[in-house]
């Protein structure tokens, strides 16, 4: 089999896009969207703006790659999530696994949910950025329903369960536990998080 190798150039180009992607998620993490520039990443990084033209034709655009790559990232998350549906787990352990993983991956960047925010306000007209919102969050929302599903079938909740809303819920109760833990300062209490998800799921 052959297998064609990289060349100097572009090893040099896939550096430079990971450089950047990750000069961008600490600067934007620490000034959020609209206090930060093209020149605070490309400082940050190292490199001239001649090269962040190379990968990314504007702010938006270098951000969009951003929600890609952060999304990418989620590995650990979603082995618990498919572990979860994957084992024979009690309830509370299922929950548990996940809420686990979700700490470890929020805890890296807390802030990323308040750039989140801020990109969103900053681009509420462009209808690209709109839909992508959109399809991240159903994405997110598909997640949970297909773990609901799971625990369903193995009979950990119950059968007159609205998948649809209570997958909703659960999103929305997440998003709360790390804007409080952003503006608050205080840690995300696993074992709280974990006893208020599966008092939800028993409503």
């Amino acid at each position: 089999m052959n297998i064609l190798k990289k060349n100097k150039f572009q090893l040099k180009r896939e550096a430079t896009y990971a450089n950047l992607i990750q000069a961008g998620i600490e600067v934007l993490c620490e000034r959020g969207y609209s206090a930060s520039s093209i020149d605070d990443v490309v400082s940050r990084a190292g490199y001239t703006k001649g090269a962040f033209y190379v990968h990314f034709e504007s702010k938006e655009q270098f951000f969009l790659h951003l929600m890609d790559q952060r999304t990418e990232s989620r590995g650990s998350m979603m082995a618990a999530v498919s572990k979860a549906r994957g084992e024979s787990m009690t309830l509370h352990e299922a929950v548990s696994s996940v809420v686990k993983a979700s700490v470890a991956f929020v805890t890296q960047s807390p802030e990323w949910i308040l750039v989140y925010m801020d990109f969103f306000i900053q681009s509420k007209q462009s209808e690209l950025i709109q839909a992508k919102y959109i399809e991240l969050y159903e994405n997110w929302i598909a997640e949970i329903k297909q773990l609901l599903e799971k625990l369903k079938e193995n009979g950990q909740v119950s059968e007159e369960i609205d998948i649809e809303s209570k997958s909703r819920m659960l999103n929305a109760f997440w998003d709360g536990c790390i804007m409080h833990h952003v503006f608050y300062k205080e840690e995300l209490d696993e074992q709280k998080i974990t006893d208020a998800f599966v008092k939800l799921l028993r409503e």
